[in-house]
């Protein structure tokens, strides 16, 4: 059986159902899925008038965020981009020319 298509997913969510896997031969919720699913919604989040401009670092705009999406749509940037304004941008060690 081939797997259902993403707008059908988000639609069984909206509709209450919760992915389930199965576990020797019971189906029992997949809370790592459900909560993979979460954090893609709260990326995709619109903040609406309740939102504000994140920076990294050095000042430069990042996304807009909300209490409610803060910590989901942060997660995507390694921890100095937010807190050291000296980061690296492209995160590669660079080696002197000999």
């Amino acid at each position: 059986m081939s797997p259902a298509p993403d707008g059908f997913r988000s639609w069984q969510r909206r509709k209450g159902h919760r992915p389930t896997r199965t576990v020797e031969g019971r189906e029992v919720l997949d809370l790592e899925a459900e909560k993979a699913a979460d954090q893609e919604r709260l990326r995709r989040h619109d903040c609406g008038p309740w939102g504000w401009a994140e920076h990294d670092a050095r000042g430069i705009y990042l996304c807009r965020v909300c209490p409610e999406c803060r910590t989901a749509k942060l997660s995507r940037y390694r921890p100095d981009v937010l807190s050291d304004p000296q980061y690296d941008p492209m995160g590669e060690q660079i080696e002197p020319d000999e």
